[in-house]
């Protein structure tokens, strides 16, 4: 098993896309490179391979791949994009960036190449009442989109005992709190199926890991992802703990 990281810098350009957040995710049976400081307009997609030109000098190097090596491997962008800021007020929200500056990055990024969009059921929680939380802005900005490359989501998994008191349902506990919060998240984003679900972060989950990655597996099984991993793993015990979870419970599932 092939176990590396993959990091996703925020884009250095002018608006609408000085908002994009950073984030490090580290995801099993995946191989990833790192790539910093571009600019979107340099990109452009060639099958599963990028095109990159920098002046004079042209490199082709292939896509992130998501999966193992097979037909149903997914192939992203080398680097990512979040969405922690989105609909959320106290990171600037509805005054530095609106809606219309979130729908007019994500047509420029899918135009030009860059395909995996992070988010989280939590970024801007306060705004689900009103229809702006990341996720719900972020399903609304890739169906307002035109053209460009297909959008890929990563979403989260918030693995807290008390996630009820800001996301609302039942005290989250077991595996079918899992399916649950996924549930909660297809229908914010509009979609029928996510790319990449995480855990957001390692935490003392109620019923274990295992309770959160047989959750996965019911979710793959009902065709609900397409690939799982892990986030904010630093710890390489935890990681290689967790990834054990995984490989050992997945080894049967093509993902």
């Amino acid at each position: 098993m092939h176990l590396r990281s993959i990091h996703h810098c925020s884009v250095p350009v002018q608006n609408p896309l000085t908002m994009l957040q950073g984030f490090v995710s580290y995801l099993p049976f995946a191989t990833a490179t790192k790539t910093c400081n571009f600019t979107p307009s340099q990109w452009s997609f060639r099958g599963r391979c990028r095109t990159n030109t920098y002046g004079k000098r042209t490199t082709t190097r292939m896509a992130v791949r998501l999966g193992p090596n097979s037909s149903n491997a997914l192939y992203c962008s080398e680097v990512a994009v979040g969405s922690i800021a989105w609909g959320d007020d106290s990171k600037g929200y509805g005054e530095s960036f609106l809606r219309r500056d979130i729908d007019g990055a994500v047509s420029y990024l899918l135009e030009n190449g860059v395909n995996l969009f992070d988010t989280a059921e939590v970024y801007g929680y306060k705004s689900i009442a009103n229809g702006e939380s990341a996720e719900q802005l972020l399903g609304d900005a890739i169906v307002s989109a035109r053209g460009g490359t297909l959008a890929l989501v990563a979403d989260k998994f918030f693995p807290v005992l008390w996630a009820n008191v800001i996301m609302g349902g039942s005290l989250r506990m077991g595996r079918a709190a899992v399916l649950s919060a996924l549930r909660a998240s297809l229908t914010r984003l509009g979609l029928s199926q996510i790319d990449l679900y995480q855990i957001h972060f390692p935490f003392p989950y109620v019923g274990g890991e295992q309770a959160i990655v047989e959750g996965f597996c019911e979710a793959y099984e009902l065709g609900l992802v397409k690939a799982v991993g892990v986030s904010n793993y630093n710890d390489p015990k935890a990681l290689r703990r967790t990834s054990n979870f995984l490989f050992s419970n997945l080894i049967q599932h093509p993902i």
